[in-house]
């Protein structure tokens, strides 16, 4: 049997029985990167935030009202405590980051869960994150009575985990939309902190809400992690004003016209993108069109009016025999890495959500058929 389910919350959640394993210099390499990522993440939000850097056209165009809403009420931290980096390759096999994930804990809570159920430590060493060390942070920055705020969320069953780890731990949480309510229940419960798992776009709906509901409390995750950073132009802007490498070339859609797109790179070397729409939703891979439908493609993005990206193409991992592609995912708190997950899926656009199945990853030098290793393919 080479996959399985978990059950969350009533949920049932495929995983894979064959972890992938890296060697001990393959980890070090991979958190070596992905804290560089990190690093430089950091920094281009800080320029953004302090006023350093003249926003982007994109980021003034999607983001400026809400941007400037938050920063005169002192919403924006600066800091990015939380981060998943979903990786693929360049021809070369090095990594690139597809996305920066800045505020969800799906992946944070489901990884050791499988890891446990599938005894990934009998493989290898594991490198899931300890099951509650999500948990643990949010506590540690937050204190002991969390309340989480769910503006428009549609990941209630990963949250419901989340407060019963923090009362798992000793403390108390409650999960609630304040725009329902009129903060009502948050008024009531008096938290210590608050942790967002919103759609941020909702928060123009009533800023002074927003002002009213954080008050002094600590929050996460911070407005500019909901926002901005989460945008696919943001991996983009980071790439192109740090010496890190951190993702693909990438073009803005917008401005631009169909034939300057489609002359940029071959059809079989680009990949067309939504920049703030999760789940893979509306994911174009050119090597799976025609030349016909990649044009249509790129002229339907073109007149949609809606914020679309280009992109290089990456290498993704590839069981043959399986018939499955495969991604790497790297896990954050607070610029350290804690642990990493991987995905598999039929398809070469890959989530959890679509037709993917969630892989362990452990340490392990020895070769070993039980064990699935790195194997690029276009």
């Amino acid at each position: 049997m080479t996959s399985g389910d978990l059950e969350l919350e009533g949920r049932p959640f495929p995983f894979s029985r064959r972890p992938l394993a890296l060697t001990g210099d393959e980890w070090a390499a991979l958190t070596d990167f992905a804290e560089g990522v990190w690093d430089a993440t950091q920094a281009a939000v800080n320029r953004i935030v302090d006023g350093v850097t003249e926003r982007p056209a994109w980021l003034a165009d999607r983001y400026g009202p809400l941007l400037d809403q938050a920063l005169r009420r002192g919403l924006y931290t600066g800091e990015i405590p939380i981060m998943r980096l979903d990786l693929a390759w360049t021809g070369d096999g090095e990594p690139r980051v597809l996305e920066f994930n800045t505020a969800c804990p799906g992946g944070f809570l489901f990884t050791p869960r499988v890891a446990e159920k599938m005894g990934a430590d009998s493989y290898g060493r594991s490198v899931a994150p300890a099951r509650t060390r999500f948990a643990e942070f949010l506590m540690r920055e937050l204190g002991e009575r969390v309340a989480i705020v769910t503006w428009g969320s549609d990941y209630a069953f990963e949250l419901d985990t989340l407060a019963g780890e923090i009362q798992e731990l000793g403390g108390d949480a409650i999960i609630t939309d304040p725009l329902r309510d009129g903060g009502a229940a948050m008024a009531d419960y008096r938290p210590t902190g608050l942790y967002w798992k919103s759609d941020p776009l909702r928060l123009l709906l009533d800023p002074d809400a927003v002002a009213r509901t954080v008050g002094d409390l600590p929050s996460f995750s911070p407005f500019d992690a909901m926002t901005f950073v989460e945008d696919k132009s943001f991996v983009a802007h980071v790439s192109e004003t740090s010496v890190t490498p951190v993702g693909p070339a990438s073009i803005e859609v917008t401005g631009r016209s169909v034939a300057e797109l489609l002359a940029w790179r071959s059809r079989e070397s680009a990949v067309l993108k939504p920049t703030n729409l999760t789940r893979g939703e509306g994911i174009v891979v050119g090597a799976l069109c025609g030349d016909a439908d990649w044009a249509g493609a790129v002229d339907a993005a073109v007149r949609s009016g809606t914020p679309w990206l280009l992109q290089d193409r990456l290498q993704l991992r590839h069981d043959p025999e399986a018939g499955l592609f495969g991604d790497l995912s790297v896990f954050l708190l607070g610029g350290e890495v804690v642990g990493a997950m991987a995905r598999k899926s039929t398809e070469r656009v890959i989530n959890i959500g679509r037709t993917g199945m969630l892989q362990s990853v452990v340490i392990a030098d020895d070769d070993s058929a039980a064990v699935e290793r790195i194997r690029l393919s276009w």
